[in-house]
């Protein structure tokens, strides 16, 4: 055992990949999130766009964001598959957004192609 893996151990591990940084890649992407009423049982939405994107996480430009409390289900348009996520952290009008699942590299390429 070397030095630096003497004291590591499997949560130290854990909190080592979550603290690498993926790079995010600008995009501009028609997206909807659905998300639990506050105070009301059921669900509503609204229309997002996505601005950055990486493996790991993303962010958004919303028009209502303190109506999105933790959890969301983000549905990118185009795409047929909905995506687990929970809110990292708030800014005015954005919401950085971090995925239960990590994305496959290649979605991520699909994605950030440009489209013009």
């Amino acid at each position: 055992m070397t030095p630096e893996t003497a004291h590591r151990n499997f949560l130290s591990q854990l909190i080592e990949d979550n603290a690498k940084e993926k790079p995010k890649r600008k995009v501009k992407l028609a997206c909807s999130a659905f998300y639990l009423k506050k105070g009301i049982r059921g669900y509503t939405s609204q229309k997002v766009v996505m601005t950055e994107l990486s493996v790991s996480a993303c962010r958004v430009t919303c028009p209502v964001a303190e109506a999105i409390e933790g959890h969301l289900y983000l549905v990118i348009e185009g795409w047929p598959a909905k995506f687990a996520c929970v809110v990292k952290k708030r800014y005015e009008d954005d919401l950085e957004i971090r995925f239960c699942n990590d994305l496959p590299a290649q979605l991520v390429e699909k994605l950030t192609v440009s489209r013009f």
